[in-house]
């Protein structure tokens, strides 16, 4: 005897050739105002340099984290780069309190020697002129002909 056809639970797709547009607003969150304001930016750099991530920062000021990071280099790119290299003297002050921690036995070694390298590896990368082991020189050349006036003749 036969079966009775059973319905699928989905409605297949009429043209399987035809690519859907993909929802780009899905992941979107609906934000407040994203519109640039001086205050905004400032307070964005305040909270960077005072150890907050840019995600961080913009979910403080309501903003996407693009938005965010197309304001700071747009509008204050160095001083992103100068908290950016605060925010790395931060990391390293706060090895101060995992070591008191570890001392007093509150850490376990091994747990302070992983936060130790990710610091040191987040510090590095914020402010290579300071805490990279690669050794940075900075010269200022404003003619070519001073540079190779310093250049002994063989």
């Amino acid at each position: 005897m036969r079966e009775p056809e059973q319905r699928l639970a989905f409605e297949p797709i009429k043209n399987p050739t035809k690519r859907q547009k993909p929802d780009t607003n899905r992941d979107r969150k609906k934000y407040k105002s994203s519109k640039f304001s001086e205050k905004k930016l400032a307070r964005g750099l305040e909270i960077i340099a005072s150890g907050g991530t840019l995600r961080e920062c913009a979910a403080e000021l309501d903003i996407s984290a693009k938005t965010a990071c197309d304001w700071f280099i747009k509008y204050a790119y160095d001083d992103y780069m100068k908290a950016r290299e605060i925010r790395s003297l931060i990391y390293v002050d706060d090895m101060r309190h995992y070591v008191q921690d570890m001392i007093a036995g509150r850490m376990k070694t091994e747990v302070f020697r992983e936060i130790k390298d990710l610091n040191k590896w987040q510090a590095s990368h914020e402010n290579s002129k300071l805490f990279s082991e690669r050794k940075h020189i900075d010269v200022k050349v404003s003619k070519i002909t001073d540079f190779l006036d310093g250049i002994p003749d063989e």
